[in-house]
């Protein structure tokens, strides 16, 4: 006979591999207890209400924010190239951070 490879031998065929049991993951989880599908969480009104929940944080963040100033504020903060003009990037805007700060975005 002729293996796949075209060598004369074949590789000995495995005697015990299908009369052995799997080893368990851990002590507690098996393969087969690790194959299980995992639970889908429910959909419905709990996703709708988390969808409107954000959308009103972000209605309020509009509302209350200028976005022209953030976008400044946050086209300078990266421009910053070190610590200290990152401080004054915050300093120059701090009406801006303020407003972020008390409304815990």
């Amino acid at each position: 006979m002729v293996n796949y490879l075209g060598c004369p031998r074949e590789p000995p065929p495995a005697r015990d591999a299908a009369l052995r049991r799997p080893r368990a993951l851990s002590l507690r989880l098996t393969r087969r207890t690790a194959a299980r599908p995992h639970s889908i969480p429910p959909t419905g009104k709990q996703n709708q209400t988390s969808a409107a929940n954000d959308l009103n944080q972000l209605m309020s963040i509009i509302s209350i924010i200028d976005t022209n100033e953030l976008a400044i504020f946050s086209k300078k903060f990266r421009a910053a190239a070190n610590p200290t003009e990152k401080l004054i990037c915050l300093i120059e805007h701090a009406s801006l951070v303020e407003a972020i700060k008390n409304n815990k975005f």
